[in-house]
């Protein structure tokens, strides 16, 4: 997967990529959202939002949506998974912990200046590391709470096993490198 994300970087022209997985979409008005946050955080690296458990999901389904919002399930990355900003603000600096790569906007020109790609080695989780690396350069990402892509969870129990699984390990690899 890394690999062919890094493909379309290079074949890229424009200044931002936006990333979404297959099995999550956006509200119709999602694009006309994002591109006031375009202009202006044109100066950052990436931006995104959560990815929400979809209305209509099945009784398993909102479970596991629950579940990725609980600190003892997932941590600091449970804030990828909900709604969470306070106070009326529109967006707030954060880290990698935050961003999730089903719903994320990286600046192409941002890449291409530190000669970043997302690390092939990874096969999940490789924006946690693409980010982090972005971070330590002094580059600024922002977390957008009204850019929120449904994400449809697994209805099978193997499935979420599987998953979690890899993530956890990718994520330690992510974290040695």
């Amino acid at each position: 997967p890394a690999e062919a994300r890094n493909h379309a970087i290079k074949q890229s022209h424009s200044k931002w990529l936006y990333f979404i997985d297959d099995d999550s979409w956006v509200e119709s008005d999602y694009f006309q959202k994002a591109e006031k946050y375009i202009l202006e955080l044109s100066h950052s690296a990436a931006f995104g939002g959560p990815d929400l458990t979809p209305t209509g999901s099945t009784e398993f389904q909102s479970a596991i949506g629950k579940t990725l919002t609980s600190p003892l399930a997932t941590a600091s990355t449970r804030y990828r998974h909900k709604s969470q900003i306070s106070k009326g603000k529109l967006f707030e600096e954060c880290d990698e912990k935050k961003l999730i790569l089903c719903n994320l906007w990286l600046n192409r020109e941002t890449l291409e200046k530190y000669h970043l790609l997302f690390p092939s080695e990874l096969q999940r989780n490789e924006e946690n590391l693409l980010l982090f690396q972005l971070t330590k350069h002094g580059e600024s990402l922002f977390y957008i709470e009204e850019l929120q892509v449904f994400h449809q969870r697994s209805d099978k129990l193997k499935e979420v096993f599987r998953k979690s699984w890899l993530s956890g390990f990718h994520r330690m690899k992510s974290f040695l490198a």
